[in-house]
């Protein structure tokens, strides 16, 4: 594949990131930069009007293969003409989780031309790697399984070739003494023995002395998708994962993005399931404090542990969010839940996904917003590493990666 770095001069970035092109490359640099390593370009640095310490004449390479070689002139990389090119599904329920989604991408494309107008989904285009993605994000204000369902239900009814779905974003963490969940952790849905890797809190029921009974069963992820959680977690064993190198370069190319930083770790509080937050609007700060006989007192992790890390198994999905710390421990404790969420309950059961979340609270009533753009982007960059194994299909279904 030809390397494009040649032509960056020619783009800009957006105050959101989008790179933007200010203006097209002169053509013969658009044919310079397709034809590179070709014959015609080698012999040319070989040339003796061209020597060892003169960079190539872009002009006379453009002029010589145009000549000699039947070349369909390419330029940058064009966007897909066809919602056909598209098989990956990525749904956002909030800004914070799209904008890190959006600035994730490889490459951002223009919307194809045959979107259909019923489709109520607004789409940002991309690639990652060999995939090429329709991302989307619920209405403004409409969160929860309901929503969720109708985007993934537009989403399917549009991109007939769409393979699977990523479910990204930001939960709420459910602590315990066999799991050591912590703020910008990362939790993966992933199927057990008594369910699909998602549960749906909404469907349950109360039994004297026994507590919530979980009665609603959904889809968990293709075969595929868990082959690829297998793999990347194996690769993760063996050599660490790249999400803060990843987190960090995004910040570095939009300086803007400060607030997806990892926050500092003194702010990382648990709070005894207990304590509840005062009914008032002063922050935790201020009226809940650091006292030793409110906190749980948890050890620093080892250095030489991943951070963040990731935590696969189950997440509990309902129609509220969770904020009481009693009942996310008693659930965290008969059924392994890790993490609550409100969307992928709408979504499992519609087509073929995976749940992922970046862990910005406790599910309490001690509000935290501090590490929710950490959070979604820790999400973001597993979702994209999670990418890189899982190799990519041609419209016919032909490997492409």
């Amino acid at each position: 594949m030809a390397d494009f770095s040649s032509a960056h001069k020619y783009e800009s970035a957006d105050h959101s990131g989008s790179t933007l092109a200010k203006e097209e490359p002169p053509e013969y640099i658009q044919h310079a930069i397709c034809t590179c390593g070709t014959p015609q370009f080698d012999e040319l640095q070989r040339s003796p009007q061209n020597p060892d310490d003169e960079p190539p004449d872009l002009r006379a390479i453009s002029q010589k293969v145009t000549e000699e070689t039947p070349v369909t002139k390419v330029g940058l990389m064009t966007s897909p003409s066809s919602i056909r090119s598209y098989q990956v599904g990525w749904i956002c329920a909030v800004e914070t989780e799209y904008a890190v989604a959006m600035e994730l991408l490889d490459e951002k494309f223009q919307v194809p031309p045959d979107v259909p107008e019923e489709d109520e989904n607004v789409y940002t285009f991309g690639r990652i790697g060999v995939h090429y993605l329709a991302i989307t994000c619920l209405a403004k204000g409409k969160y929860g399984p309901t929503s969720a369902a109708y985007a993934a239900t537009d989403m399917l009814r549009s991109f007939p070739t769409l393979r699977f779905g990523l479910v990204v974003g930001v939960g709420g963490g459910a602590p315990s003494e066999k799991h050591d969940v912590r703020l910008g952790d990362v939790v993966v849905s992933t199927p057990s023995r008594r369910s699909g890797g998602v549960i749906n809190y909404d469907f349950g029921k109360m039994i004297q002395n026994q507590g919530l009974q979980m009665t609603g069963i959904l889809a968990p992820p293709p075969h595929f998708l868990l082959n690829a959680l297998q793999q990347l977690s194996t690769l993760h064993e063996c050599r660490g994962h790249q999400i803060a190198g990843t987190i960090n370069g995004m910040v570095r190319k939009n300086p803007r993005l400060q607030k997806y930083r990892k926050p500092d770790m003194q702010t990382d509080i648990l709070y005894r399931s207990a304590f509840a937050h005062p009914d008032s609007g002063i922050s935790c700060t201020k009226c809940c404090g650091q006292s030793i006989d409110h906190i749980v007192a948890r050890p620093q992790r080892d250095p030489h542990e991943d951070d963040p890390i990731i935590h696969y198994g189950l997440i509990a999905s309902g129609s509220k969010v969770m904020k009481d710390a009693m009942i996310r421990d008693r659930l965290a404790e008969m059924e392994q839940v890790l993490c609550f969420e409100m969307e992928a309950a709408g979504v499992m059961d519609r087509f073929p996904c995976v749940v992922i979340r970046g862990i910005g609270n406790y599910s309490d009533t001690h509000k935290n917003d501090l590490w929710k753009g950490y959070a979604a982007a820790t999400a973001a960059a597993y979702a994209k590493e999670l990418l890189g194994v899982i190799p990519g299909h041609g419209p016919r279904g032909q490997l492409v990666g």
